[in-house]
């Protein structure tokens, strides 16, 4: 006799709107991860991992490749997608979606975590960090000490950039409970993108976003309304 085997349902994966950031009449959308997990891509190659309660932000239009933020035309909550040659796919599902139903409303250009003591495979504190050991890829630069901003470099191993990142801070004995830190392949564009964070956050710049984001925050910032709905 056969064993029943039910086919199993794919993971849940929520998210929501929580409010907008302009920069003159350019407007930054975020969206909290409420349930659920995905893997995106990560500034200087790979994945990284968005958990409930990371929050993505989006801006301008997306293209083929690119990871997005769809809305359904009418009622319905949002999802994220990616535009593949073929249309619309929804992530992590990977199921497409019709365009009748929804459409793209921005790029992913980054996503910013609260509590960055990421669980992740860490390799190590590097008591030394030469050459061999750092990702010369992306760098992690930060706001807080002195007033200043410091510049310092990622390992490239011990887990996605976040995690890489955070391993980084803690091998300078530094935490970001009142400071703010970006990681990107662009240094100039990641200083000014500490812009998009407030202290305690940690923000990863998506792939190929540096020149759009650098045309947007060269604009004056009017007001930041993230989380107003939590």
């Amino acid at each position: 006799m056969l064993a029943f085997k039910p086919k199993s349902s794919p993971a849940v994966f929520r998210i929501k709107a929580c409010g907008e950031m302009f920069f003159n009449d350019k407007r930054v959308r975020g969206f909290r991860i409420s349930e659920g997990s995905a893997t995106i891509p990560a500034p200087g190659g790979g994945i990284a991992s968005v958990v409930q309660g990371d929050l993505l932000l989006v801006y301008g239009n997306a293209r083929a490749g690119d990871f997005c933020v769809m809305t359904p035309w009418g009622h319905g909550c949002p999802r994220l997608g990616r535009i593949s040659s073929e249309g619309l796919i929804a992530e992590p599902s990977g199921v497409r979606c019709s365009s009748d139903r929804w459409h793209s409303v921005g790029r992913l250009v980054g996503h910013i975590r609260k509590n960055v003591d990421r669980r992740g495979r860490v390799v190590e504190l590097f008591n030394r960090m030469d050459s061999d050991t750092v990702d010369r890829r992306v760098s992690l630069v930060v706001s807080g000490r002195l007033g200043g901003i410091d510049v310092l470099p990622v390992p490239h191993i011990g887990g996605d950039a976040g995690v890489r990142a955070t391993a980084a801070l803690a091998n300078m004995g530094m935490n970001l409970s009142n400071k703010k830190a970006v990681v990107g392949c662009d240094v100039e564009v990641a200083r000014m993108a500490l812009e998009l964070v407030a202290p305690g956050e940690l923000l990863l710049l998506a792939p190929n976003s540096s020149v759009e984001l650098g045309k947007l925050l060269g604009s004056r910032r009017v007001n930041r309304q993230l989380d107003l709905f939590g």
